[in-house]
């Protein structure tokens, strides 16, 4: 499962990818290098937010991730269903 976050739910931080040379079952794409400093920088700006700013961040969050557990659950009983016909 895979959850989602953009800037309705989460501060990003930039990211490199780094090349996993055929290592990784997934392919590339699935492993990231951070600066820490990219770290504190975010940590900082959600530092700065009001309250209230957190918070309604933190909803989306959560909205988003029960969204989708709803749709894997979903999916998953069709993928039962299909597989007993």
């Amino acid at each position: 499962m895979n959850e989602f976050v953009d800037e309705s739910s989460g501060v990003l931080i930039g990211a490199s990818a780094r090349g996993t040379n055929g290592r990784v079952m997934m392919g590339d794409g699935t492993e990231w290098d951070v600066e820490p400093s990219a770290i504190c920088a975010g940590m900082d700006q959600v530092l700065a937010m009001t309250p209230y700013a957190r918070q309604k961040m933190a909803q989306e969050g959560q909205r988003k991730y029960f969204d989708q557990l709803g749709y894997f659950q979903s999916q998953m009983n069709d993928l039962r269903d299909w597989l007993r016909q």
